[in-house]
């Protein structure tokens, strides 16, 4: 966040807060013309039937439109829908998904410490917990005086399991369900909390009994959280290949943790972005990159369709 706060501060973008764009549609003059929702029915943990019922408004006309989140590239039931042409979505959309579930925990101060002198760590033969990473670590965020705070990341197969037994959609209308604080504060949160509680007790001189008090808790389903290596280990290039997918009310998501540190394909397209110039609309990030997934790779995306764009219309 620091990062990209302080490229939108130098670069002078103005950021509309608070506001979902629904949709975009060309003029008769072949502009953009986006319109979008704010307020509770922007949010993803709004309900539906809220969230329906907003009519959309007006946000600008634009000369060029490009677009970061995968998830716009969903079809219409999904909340962040964004009714993206099907010539880009369904590039973007058939890319497989590696899903995890997050949450931030908050320990009162001290926390644990420097029992446990690492920044972050992989845990290893955990069916619920893949990586710890605590907040204090990160490059301009300061250690707390009232508590500590660590980020926990979820494992695939723990992701996969929580998302069958509460969907995206509703089996019977298809209908997008929400992220819900009561389930998601309730259920996979506390998992995640208690599996990181008993990775770090052993290396307290006091056990669990050393464990300070939760104040502070909040999950997070990431559905998309990374995409699938494409050409790489015999993966198709969606990210596709035998034995390694499950279909969710109609999302594919990788089944276990895929490769994340590779040399880029040879067979990968040239360009890690998306582009019809004719309609002057990109998509790009790193659902749409062939490199290693991650912050670098949507950086690199966003650097690429940025230079591109500048010299199809500068």
């Amino acid at each position: 966040n620091n990062v990209a706060c302080g490229v939108l501060s130098e670069s002078g973008t103005h950021v509309r807060r608070g506001v979902r764009v629904a949709s975009i549609s060309r003029s008769e003059s072949g502009t953009w013309l986006l319109h979008g929702t704010s307020g509770d029915a922007a949010f993803h943990d709004t309900a539906e039937s809220t969230a329906a019922a907003a009519t959309p408004q007006l946000l600008g006309e634009f000369e060029v439109v490009l677009l970061t989140d995968v998830s716009s590239s969903f079809g219409s039931w999904h909340r962040a829908s964004a009714g993206v042409p099907p010539h880009l979505s369904a590039r973007v959309a058939k890319r497989l998904r590696v899903p995890l579930f997050v949450c931030m925990l908050a320990l009162e101060a001290p926390g644990i410490g420097d029992s446990i002198p690492l920044d972050a760590f992989t845990v290893t033969g955990s069916e619920t917990l893949w990586f710890a990473c605590r907040s204090s670590s990160k490059p301009g965020t300061p250690a707390s005086d009232d508590a500590e705070c660590w980020a926990l990341v979820s494992t695939v197969e723990f992701a996969l399991s929580e998302i069958r037994s509460t969907t995206m959609r509703d089996h019977l209308t298809g209908a997008f369900r929400p992220q819900e604080d009561s389930y998601l504060n309730s259920v996979p949160g506390p998992r995640l909390r208690d599996a990181f509680l008993d990775a770090v007790a052993s290396r307290l001189p006091g056990g669990r009994k050393q464990i300070p008090q939760t104040i502070y808790l909040q999950a997070q389903r990431w559905g998309s959280a990374m995409p699938a290596p494409a050409c790489v280990d015999g993966r198709d290039e969606n990210g596709r290949a035998a034995g390694i997918t499950e279909e969710i009310c109609g999302t594919t998501y990788v089944s276990t943790l895929p490769p994340l540190v590779y040399s880029r394909p040879e067979a990968a397209p040239p360009a890690d972005f998306l582009a019809d110039d004719a309609q002057r609309i990109y998509y790009a990030g790193d659902f749409c990159s062939m490199r290693s997934p991650g912050f670098e790779a949507a950086t690199l995306s966003g650097m690429d369709v940025a230079a591109h764009i500048r010299a199809q219309y500068a």
